[in-house]
C-alpha cells in the first residue's frame, strides 16, 4: 500500500550536533557528524542536498513489505528468473536490502532534522521484519557442509540448492542496515515512546535470528574449507569477497549491539554459539583472513580469480570495501582497549587502496583493456577508506574522482558519513 505522509511538514531545520557516549554513526566518527551537521545548515552545500533528497525519498514511502514464505513452500533459490513474491531467495533478499537500506535512510533523515516521526518510521520497518519475517538459515532448514548438501532443487547453477546457500550470507546487507537502525533508536528510544521491551525485541531477533542467518551462510564457505583441506577450492573458500561481507555484517551487529563475544569472533576467531551453529572458532576472522585476500604488494585476491570474467578491478574493490567496513566496526569497538591490534588489517587495506587509487583517479587505464567497470564507481570506498585510514590524503583525488554517491548496504549517502579531502 503505498501513501504519502505529511513528515516533510515538520522537517524544517537542520538538528545540531548534541553530546552522546556512544557513537552515532558506525561508520562516522561523532567528531566527523559535528562537522557534516554543521556543513548540512549551509544551502546548497553535498551534505544540504543530501538531505533534501532524503526528504524526496520520504515521500515515496511504502508500508513495510518483509519476506513472508507462503506456507508448506520450500524456498527456492530463482537466481536466475524474476523474483517470485513470497517463493524466491532472490526476492527475500532484495526487499531485505532495499527495505533496511530505507530503513537506514530514514535514521540518516533523523540524525540530521531531531523528527521523530521519521525516526518511528525507521523503527516500524525494523519491528515489521522483526516480528513477521522468513529469513533463511541454512542449519535450520538441514544444511551439510561436509556434503555441500541442503534439501532443495538440484538441476543446475540456478537452481542448486548449495549455491543459494552459499549466497544465503548476503542477507548480510541487511544486517549491517539493521544494526545501524537498531543502534540509532536505543540511543533516541525515549523520542518515540518505544519501551524497553520494544528494544530488547529488536536486538533478540538482530542477535538471534538475522545473524544466526548470515553465520550459517558463513559456515556453509568456513565449514566447507574445514572438512575439504586438500581441495583445489580450498583458497577460494579461505579468501573470496563473500567471507568479507559476512564478516562487515556480523561486525556491524556486534558494534551495534556491545556484543564483545560477537566482535571477538568476528576479529580473532575465538568461540562463538549463535544458537544454531553451536559451538565453533572461526578461521576467517579478521585478522587471519586480511593476509589471504590482501597480499604484502596490494593485490586483492579476487582480481585473478575474476580475471577471466573481466571484473578483476570491480571485485577487487568489492572485496577491499567489505574488508575496510569490518576494520571500522572493529577499530570504533576497541577504540579504549590499546593492547587490542589490528595492524595487520589497517596495513594491507591501505596497501589495496593505493594499489587501485590509480585507476579510480582515471590517472591511469585499467589493466584488462576488456573490463567494462567504470573505475570512479568505487569513489565513495576511497571516501570512506581516507576518512580511517593513515593515508595523508593520497586517496583523495580517488575520493574526488565522483560526486557523493549512494550505497545500498553500510554508509549509504557519503555526503551524510563521510567528511575528507575537499569538503
Amino acid at each position: 500500500m503505498r501513501r504519502l505522509i505529511f513528515l516533510l511538514l515538520a522537517i524544517t531545520a537542520i538538528a545540531t550536533a548534541h553530546s552522546s557516549s556512544a557513537q552515532e554513526l558506525l561508520y562516522t566518527p561523532d567528531s566527523i557528524l559535528i562537522k557534516l551537521r554543521e556543513s548540512a545548515q549551509i544551502s546548497g552545500t553535498a551534505q544540504s542536498k543530501a538531505v533534501i533528497q532524503q526528504q524526496n525519498q520520504l515521500k515515496l514511502y511504502e508500508d513495510p513489505d518483509p519476506f513472508v514464505l507462503d506456507e508448506g513452500l520450500l524456498i527456492d533459490f530463482g537466481w536466475c528468473r524474476q523474483p517470485e513474491r513470497n517463493i524466491t531467495y532472490r526476492d527475500q533478499v532484495t526487499r531485505l536490502t532495499k527495505q533496511s537500506s530505507y530503513a537506514r535512510d530514514m535514521i540518516h533523515l533523523y540524525l540530521y532534522t531531531k523528527n521523530p516521526e521519521v525516526l518511528k518510521v525507521a523503527y516500524d520497518y525494523m519491528n515489521a521484519w522483526a516480528t513477521k519475517s522468513t529469513l533463511l538459515n541454512a542449519y535450520a532448514l538441514g544444511m551439510d557442509t561436509e556434503k555441500n548438501y541442503f534439501p532443495g532443487i538440484e538441476s543446475g547453477f540456478c537452481n542448486r540448492s548449495w549455491n543459494m546457500i552459499l549466497d544465503s550470507m548476503w542477507q548480510t546487507y541487511g544486517l549491517m542496515n539493521f544494526s545501524q537502525v537498531y543502534l540509532t533508536l536505543s540511543q533516541n528510544k525515549n523520542e518515540i515512546n518505544i519501551t524497553d521491551a520494544d528494544l530488547l525485541r529488536l536486538k533478540n531477533w538482530l542477535l538471534h535470528s538475522l545473524v544466526p542467518a548470515v553465520n550459517a551462510g558463513f559456515h556453509s564457505w568456513t565449514r566447507w574449507a574445514d572438512s575439504h583441506p586438500n581441495s583445489g577450492a580450498y583458497l577460494r573458500y579461505r579468501s573470496d569477497n563473500h567471507l568479507g561481507w559476512c564478516l562487515a555484517g556480523l561486525a556491524a551487529a556486534a558494534q551495534a549491539t556491545g556484543d564483545e563475544q560477537l566482535m571477538s569472533y568476528v576479529v580473532f576467531g575465538t568461540e562463538y554459539d549463535d544458537g544454531f551453529s553451536g559451538p565453533y572458532k572461526n578461521p576467517s576472522n579478521l585478522i587471519a583472513l586480511t593476509p589471504l585476500a590482501i597480499y604484502e604488494d596490494g593485490e586483492v585476491y579476487d582480481e585473478q580469480i575474476r580475471a577471466s570474467q573481466h571484473k578483476g578491478f570491480s571485485y577487487a574493490n568489492f572485496s577491499s570495501w567489505a574488508l575496510l567496513h569490518t576494520y571500522i566496526s572493529a577499530k570504533s569497538f576497541y577504540a579504549d582497549k590499546k593492547d587490542v591490534n589490528i595492524d595487520i588489517t589497517e596495513e594491507r587495506l591501505l596497501l589495496a587502496f593505493l594499489r587501485y587509487s590509480k585507476y579510480v583517479s582515471g590517472d591511469v587505464p585499467l589493466p584488462d583493456p576488456e573490463e567494462t567497470t567504470n573505475p570512479s564507481y568505487y569513489a565513495f570506498v576511497y571516501r570512506l577508506a581516507e576518512q580511517w585510514l593513515p593515508s595523508q590524503g593520497a586517496l583523495c583525488d580517488a575520493a574526488n574522482s565522483r560526486d557523493h554517491q549512494k550505497t545500498l548496504q553500510g554508509p549509504g549517502s557519503t555526503a551524510l558519513t563521510t567528511f575528507t579531502c575537499d569538503d
